[in-house]
């Protein structure tokens, strides 16, 4: 409880005082000490915003393991929620090889532990791999990708359009077919693309017309030109591309647009709109109260 007051205070270094708490508790082998008090600690550690928050975490996460193994008393077990915080530390301020490598080591190790792993912990690391500017971020998310596949975890609309964003941030020769093939492995496995999905494809083949081209066909096909890339595609699109755009533009092209995780927008849930097709229920990504 006075771990947990201590974050609630928000106040500076409030997570070294949560520290300092469970430190003592440690030593002095307080009565009643379980996981929950190691998980809230490194839930302050990791809302610190601090940039080694991952690595404090990650300190409060191996005196929990080491307890464990040294009591083999299940209250000390990490749990999924264990995991997830200590995951959310690492990825939450991620901007380095090294930050997203521990983030998906944490992931990994979830997995190979066989403690419940679900899309949107896999998606985080996938997203930290965006914002590493490592140059094995491809690989590495490309990784996930097939863990995540091998394990039957489902790789939805928000996960590639991660994929797509770590091509499109990437220095690849071939950014423009890879994200375009990303996109085909979405039909392959049915999963509907969003807005989003052409945002990242744009800012991934911007730089060769051809590409672009493709990806402003595929975007009108499926009705998914919004504002934000009406003028993204009319500001560095082709000059064919441009006077396409001058003028009205096709309702159709635009019928579908959206920027959930391949459903409707949150103004779209929230008057109950309903407009053109949608993907799936949007209740499973936290959206619908």
């Amino acid at each position: 409880s006075l771990i947990k007051s201590w974050t609630i205070t928000n106040t500076i270094g409030y997570e070294e005082k949560c520290l300092e708490i469970l430190n003592w508790m440690d030593d002095n082998h307080v009565i009643g000490m379980n996981r929950i008090v190691y998980n809230e600690t490194m839930k302050a550690c990791s809302r610190s915003n601090r940039e080694d928050a991952g690595d404090l975490a990650f300190g409060v996460f191996n005196k929990l393991l080491a307890r464990y193994k040294r009591t083999n008393d299940r209250q000390f077990r990490p749990d999924a929620y264990s995991y997830m915080i200590l995951l959310t530390a690492h990825t939450r301020s991620c901007e380095s090889h090294e930050s997203a490598m521990k983030s998906q080591y944490v992931l990994f190790d979830m997995m190979d532990s066989n403690v419940p792993t679900d899309t949107k912990l896999c998606n985080s690391v996938i997203a930290s791999w965006a914002r590493s500017g490592s140059d094995e971020a491809i690989l590495r998310a490309e990784e996930v990708c097939s863990r995540m596949k091998a394990l039957s975890i489902k790789v939805d609309a928000i996960c590639f359009n991660s994929l797509i964003n770590v091509y499109a941030k990437s220095n690849h020769p071939e950014k423009s077919y890879k994200s375009l093939q990303v996109l085909e492995r979405m039909k392959e496995r049915r999963v509907t693309p969003n807005s989003v999905t052409y945002t990242m494809l744009f800012e991934a083949c911007k730089d060769d017309d051809g590409f672009l081209m493709k990806v402003f066909e595929s975007c009108i096909e499926r009705g998914l030109l919004d504002e934000r890339l009406q003028n993204s595609f009319r500001d560095y699109g082709p000059a064919c591309l441009k006077e396409r755009l001058n003028g009205t533009i096709p309702y159709v092209w635009s019928e579908n647009a959206n920027r959930g995780p391949a459903g409707p927008s949150r103004n779209q849930i929230r008057t109950g709109m309903k407009r053109g097709s949608v993907g799936g229920d949007v209740s499973k990504f936290g959206w619908a109260r």
